[in-house]
């Protein structure tokens, strides 16, 4: 009511309705009469809520009436559900329609609501990625929508090793509609015999496959350490390898010869991580032979000893080789000495790697055409527990 106060004859008073409430009548003025009374104007306030606000994927039941009290029912369209027991919204006093039923969020569900407030959380197999998981009812009468975003929980299963260097694993999901597309992998590789050594790499994936198959560049006789990590939830799994495999042995065939001078043939090993080389070991034979495929270097002294006659590096050799034993040339530090007639011989290539291992195999044997005497052949047999680092030693007997 707004008045200034005076009652004198023709004096006016104005009448408004409190917030929320519509003069439903013709008048809002009251006059002071000559007779001393206030004139009775026709007003009559009352509530109004209007229309109910629509909701998404809903039907609305409503009689039409907006006034205080009026009901407004919500019911699901067809293939969809209801997460709360709330359905129905109410005009209320300040002529604003309850906000009704309770907000939906993917992937979420209500862990807790009353008319005004309700707590969203992520349903099981996701987790919360951004945003509040709170939904306000507001005074207009709508819901303030939290603004919760759910994504699916990722998880790295059975992570495994293969064929020493390859990497699988299931990208395991609590929901058969999401893979997941980004991966992070970090390796650490250490020797126990080089301190000095270290392999630290990390490597970003992407793969939408069940299961994921990732081959990697490992350095060999190397202990590694290997941990997929999900990038969306950080989920992740550790596995270690060993890469102690001794270095491949070239391809060759074995031969028995009567030369002096003998061509040998070798087909070399066409890819490796380390410097690799071959060393042609000259083994004289006499009545029991054993051969330790880790023993030390010896040049060639002029005696009847074994001794190395050549070293040759992978990387400065084709991929098929010939190399005559015999020629007096050097190669590297060692001298490639004439065969004594009269002798046979056992060439062994052993393959040598930088972090120290050897492996050996048998190229030939060389038999002069001025021997004097007979020699028996050996028999020839693998001895294990003579090697180098625990590798099999070679016995000729």
């Amino acid at each position: 009511m707004l008045w200034n106060g005076l009652s004198k004859v023709g004096t006016e008073v104005l009448h408004k309705c409190v917030d929320g409430f519509y003069n439903v009548g013709k008048e809002d003025v009251s006059v002071c009469s000559s007779r001393g009374a206030w004139s009775r104007p026709h007003f009559l306030c009352r509530v109004d809520c209007g229309a109910p606000p629509p909701l998404p994927n809903t039907v609305l039941s409503w009689e039409g009436s907006s006034g205080l009290g009026s009901v407004a029912v919500y019911e699901c369209e067809d293939g969809y559900r209801g997460v709360s027991a709330a359905s129905v919204s109410v005009c209320g006093s300040n002529s604003r329609w309850y906000c009704g039923p309770t907000p939906l969020i993917p992937h979420s569900e209500v862990l807790w609501e009353n008319s005004t407030v309700v707590v969203h959380r992520c349903v099981k197999g996701f987790y919360r990625l951004t945003g509040s998981h709170f939904s306000v009812c507001g005074l207009s009468g709508r819901w303030q929508v939290a603004t919760l975003r759910c994504r699916v929980r990722f998880g790295v299963k059975g992570l495994a090793v293969f064929k020493e260097r390859c990497l699988q694993w299931r990208s395991e999901s609590e929901t058969e509609d999401y893979k997941e597309h980004y991966s992070q992998v970090m390796l650490i590789g250490q020797r126990e015999f080089d301190c000095s050594f270290s392999d630290r790499r990390r490597k970003l994936i992407s793969s939408a496959a069940p299961k994921p198959v990732l081959c990697l560049n490992l350095q060999p006789a190397t202990n590694y350490t290997i941990t997929v990590t999900a990038q969306s939830t950080g989920d992740m799994s550790t596995v270690t390898t060993n890469t102690s495999l001794p270095p491949p042995t070239p391809e060759v065939r074995y031969v028995e010869v009567d030369s002096l001078a003998p061509t040998l043939s070798l087909r070399r090993f066409t890819s490796t991580l380390d410097p690799i080389v071959y060393q042609v070991m000259v083994i004289p034979v006499d009545d029991v032979l054993v051969f330790d495929c880790g023993s030390s270097v010896v040049v060639w002294r002029g005696c009847g000893g074994q001794y190395v006659a050549a070293e040759l590096g992978l990387r400065g050799l084709g991929r098929d080789v010939n190399f005559t034993l015999g020629d007096g040339v050097l190669y590297g530090q060692f001298y490639n000495a004439p065969l004594e007639p009269g002798r046979d011989y056992y060439i062994i290539l052993r393959t040598v790697c930088q972090w120290r291992q050897q492996s050996c195999v048998f190229w030939a044997k060389a038999r002069t055409s001025y021997a004097t005497t007979s020699v028996c052949s050996p028999n020839l047999r693998l001895h294990r527990g003579a090697g180098h680092g625990g590798h099999p030693g070679l016995l000729l007997q």
